[in-house]
């Protein structure tokens, strides 16, 4: 029988793309081995797009929040997350609760980062792993967190690896049967937060300023069902070829969609974090939130955020967004998604 790990990284998107490369890299140093990993169920089929990922153990966060749900959700929850014994598990979240939970399982060794979110973590772990500094991006202190676990000193270059998904692939290539894709830009309007959400409108002008200036541009708008309306307004303002495929795709769907396109713009959000995983040149808008931390991981990425004293405040909701919103100028980002265009390279990991 193989050795078992469990990774715990519930959510979210880009915090699950994040530690993908550390992930890879304890499946090098650990050949043979068998990597489990508990996120919440909208994200399961994200976490078993890792190619070392076998299982996802789905953590019902929402239901364990409800008096009425809790009882049977944790007992579905416990059973499942306790059937199998574990070599070691890894918390790459560093919250009380991610520790509860990698305390809870079955396993030889419980792993944990030594300066966690939530300081009551720390006591939760039978084994204290260093991250590196606090300001270094989360993909390297997700790689410095393995690399502790496996008493290494330094990490490899991440590398970022998705699994193979023919079924996914013919469902994407049938949602785009007869669009141009020859020069696709992907639009992306929505984000978690209102303070990381650019309006319709700006994305829009700054297609208009592409059309004038790249023969043959087309564009899809990838996104949530929650974006549809935005992305119905994007594509309502474009002359060009425009497919909005806003809560038309999965995620596994959402990956080979990305990996198709030839530039990305968009706000702070899970598909920015796929995208730059990708290869795809990416052009972010970043308000509230701060790109030194939690940006795209890729070196031709290019983040645009105005320069205003209020900046990456981490406030999710803000009367004052107009501020950001007029930092940046559509010419700015069209000029960004252009030079991308003009200057594409990079091979994509699929």
């Amino acid at each position: 029988m193989p050795d078992k790990y469990l990774i715990v990284k519930p959510s979210s998107l880009g915090d699950i793309v994040h530690a993908f490369p550390a992930v890879s890299y304890l499946a090098e140093r650990l050949p043979g081995a068998e990597f489990h990993w508990v996120a919440v169920p909208a994200f399961a089929s994200l976490v078993l797009a890792h190619p070392a990922v076998t299982k996802c153990i789905p953590f019902p966060r929402k239901q364990l929040g409800k008096i009425r749900s809790f009882f049977p959700a944790f007992k579905e929850f416990s059973a499942i997350l306790r059937a199998e014994k574990y070599k070691a598990v890894i918390d790459f979240q560093g919250l009380f609760r991610s520790a509860l939970i990698a305390r809870y399982a079955k396993s030889d060794k419980t792993a944990g980062p030594e300066d966690p979110r939530e300081k009551e973590a720390w006591f939760l772990y039978g084994m204290h792993l260093k991250r590196g500094a606090f300001h270094s991006h989360a993909v390297e202190r997700n790689m410095r967190l393995a690399a502790a676990f496996l008493g290494e000193n330094e990490y490899p270059e991440p590398v970022f690896q998705f699994r193979a998904d023919p079924d996914s692939q013919r469902k994407v290539l049938s949602l785009l049967d007869g669009f141009p894709m020859g020069r696709c830009v992907a639009l992306v309007p929505g984000a978690r937060w209102e303070t990381k959400q650019w309006p319709p409108e700006f994305f829009a002008e700054c297609a208009e300023i592409l059309e004038k200036k790249v023969p043959g541009i087309s564009f899809v708008i990838p996104g949530s069902p929650e974006d549809v309306p935005a992305g119905e307004m994007i594509a309502s303002m474009i002359h060009a070829p425009c497919l909005n495929l806003c809560g038309k795709t999965t995620i596994p769907e959402l990956i080979r969609l990305i990996v198709m396109t030839k530039a990305f713009l968009c706000n702070d959000s899970g598909p920015m974090h796929i995208a730059a995983a990708l290869n795809v040149p990416v052009t972010a808008l970043f308000g509230s939130t701060d790109p030194d931390l939690t940006g795209p991981y890729e070196k031709g990425a290019v983040v645009l955020q105005p320069e205003i004293e209020c900046i990456r405040c981490f406030k999710s909701k803000c009367p004052r967004m107009d501020q950001c919103h007029n930092g940046i100028s559509p010419e700015k980002a069209a000029v960004s998604v252009l030079r991308s265009l003009v200057e594409e390279t990079g091979s994509k990991k699929l």
